[in-house]
């Protein structure tokens, strides 16, 4: 079965002087003041507001990469992390293959 908009594709253009629209005073969402849909602990940065995840013991990455698009990493020393302070492990992230669609780009996290 074709999906809806490769069916819609073969119906003609409708002739301009045919059409009909909605009055203005029938309009739900044109012209309309709407309430965001950003909630206010959201932009307070409160714990409460659902789209941050805290848990205990959680740790952040960093994610280094190549200087140009497609660039590979040549090298990196894994030994070197334990002499930074607060790094708990490096992971290697491979390039992409091309198309680069939807693929990590690749680096050391």
């Amino acid at each position: 079965m074709a999906s809806l908009p490769h069916r819609r594709r073969k119906l003609p253009v409708p002739d301009q002087a045919k059409l009909r629209f909605k009055p203005k005073n029938a309009w739900r969402y044109i012209g309309k003041t709407l309430p965001g849909t950003t909630s206010p602990a959201c932009v307070r940065d409160s714990r409460s507001s659902g789209s941050i995840n805290a848990l205990d013991g959680m740790v952040y990455a960093s994610v280094e990469r190549p200087p140009v698009f497609g660039g590979k990493v040549k090298s990196y020393d894994e030994r070197k992390r334990c002499k930074v302070r607060g790094v708990h492990q490096t992971v290697a992230i491979p390039p992409f293959n091309p198309p680069c669609a939807m693929q990590a780009l690749g680096g050391v996290a």
